[in-house]
């Protein structure tokens, strides 16, 4: 729901031919709502699909993975929106978001994208990793809390602060900081009867 959710917030931004580039080979959460936003705006998803990894080794030569390099002939002028997975939870497969966020901020910049907005999805990402929003300069990213030690159903949508200025209202309860931390703790629903939450939210602190 976070990503369906952010895919309507965004949705007055986005205009007829807008190109979304979205990563296949992912959880539905990351496809589907870009997908439908775009059949609503009469825009155009542009599948960044996986394909066998050009460092894949003779012991494992069915390894794939998104390939950055890819990004070149995917981005164009038209591009407004790149999600990708940083790990997929079909093909268990690692991404760089970091250097993809690079990538694609070259790219748009060298291609004369106006406006492009980076969605990394990290459900499958954020129970082995860390994640440092300001390190990669993405703009949204989101994950399910249950893959971190909490409980089902609970999500969490980190956004960058200046952009909650921009973004139509979300039926998602969110508050500005500069940390990943100051983000999380407005979302977590501490006056919840969940036991779940309850028993495990020290456990998700230390985690962070």
């Amino acid at each position: 729901m976070l990503a369906e959710n952010l895919a309507k917030g965004l949705e007055p931004g986005i205009a007829e031919n807008d190109e979304f580039v979205v990563s296949y080979g992912d959880h539905e959460t990351n496809v589907g709502p870009w997908i439908r936003l775009a059949s609503r705006k009469n825009a155009k998803v542009i599948p960044w699909i996986p394909r066998i990894a050009p460092t894949a080794s003779s012991s494992n030569p069915f390894a794939v993975e998104l390939v950055i390099s890819d990004l070149e002939n995917l981005i164009t002028s038209r591009t407004r929106l790149v999600s990708f997975t940083a790990c997929s939870n079909i093909l268990g497969a690692w991404t760089n978001p970091k250097k993809v966020i690079e990538a694609v901020r070259r790219l748009c910049t060298e291609k004369g994208a106006a406006k492009v907005e980076v969605v990394v999805d990290c459900v499958a990402y954020a129970p082995h990793r860390r994640i440092d929003v300001q390190d990669w300069d993405v703009d949204y990213c989101f994950f399910s809390y249950y893959k971190a030690s909490s409980a089902a159903l609970i999500g969490c949508l980190p956004l960058i602060q200046f952009i909650l200025r921009y973004t139509d209202p979300i039926p998602l309860f969110s508050t500005p900081g500069k940390h990943l931390w100051s983000l999380l703790l407005p979302l977590l629903p501490t006056t919840s009867s969940n036991s779940e939450v309850t028993a495990r939210w020290n456990r998700l602190r230390a985690y962070i």
